[in-house]
């Protein structure tokens, strides 16, 4: 999983000294275990969100992923049976490291244990996170943001004023497609 986070050059190893960390708080990580059956036992590095939470001040209203709301989801089911439409679900692979922080949302992050470094001075190397990391309190709400910008600017799709997790694209004379959005799975 790190390596994967390095590959989508989400992190920048940087030392604790580095201007661009001076005076940010620095948020532990830790280690997590998944070994449900019948996949092996794999392990993914997260950030402490209890104590990212704490040093940041991050709002509570600004922290999460709204989710689709469960008479959206039913009424579009109605339809689409009614209309005898068919549907395929889909899931964001690894979506929190996805999600594009601003600046000020920006994570220096104590790496876990057995990744802890010094640099040629014997200074200790942060990760300076370019992208949220699961753990990190509001890396929901920066993925829904992310995502949000691809649905309405990219691909043009219109949200709904009712529930910001519905989303269509077309009409009803050329075909109309939508999405419904749970934070990272979705169904069209």
């Amino acid at each position: 999983q790190i390596a994967k986070i390095f590959k989508q050059q989400n992190i920048e190893v940087v030392p604790i000294d580095d201007p661009r960390v001076a005076g940010k708080m620095k948020v532990p990580s830790m280690w997590v275990g998944d070994h449900s059956h019948p996949k092996p036992m794999k392990a993914r590095v997260v950030a402490r969100g209890d104590i990212h939470r704490k040093k940041y001040a991050i709002d509570p209203n600004k922290a999460y992923s709204p989710v689709v709301m469960t008479t959206t989801s039913n009424i579009v089911d109605a339809i689409m049976c009614l209309r005898g439409q068919s549907f395929c679900c889909f899931d964001y692979e690894a979506a929190f490291n996805q999600g594009e922080g601003h600046a000020d949302e920006l994570v220096v992050l104590v790496p876990p244990a057995g990744f802890k470094d010094v640099d040629e001075r014997g200074v200790e190397l942060v990760w300076l996170m370019s992208n949220p990391l699961y753990g990190q309190c509001d890396a929901g709400a920066i993925w829904y943001r992310t995502l949000d910008n691809y649905y309405r600017q990219d691909l043009q799709y219109q949200q709904s004023s009712y529930d910001p997790c519905l989303y269509t694209h077309g009409d009803d004379t050329m075909g109309r497609s939508v999405i419904l959005l749970y934070v990272d799975d979705c169904r069209l």
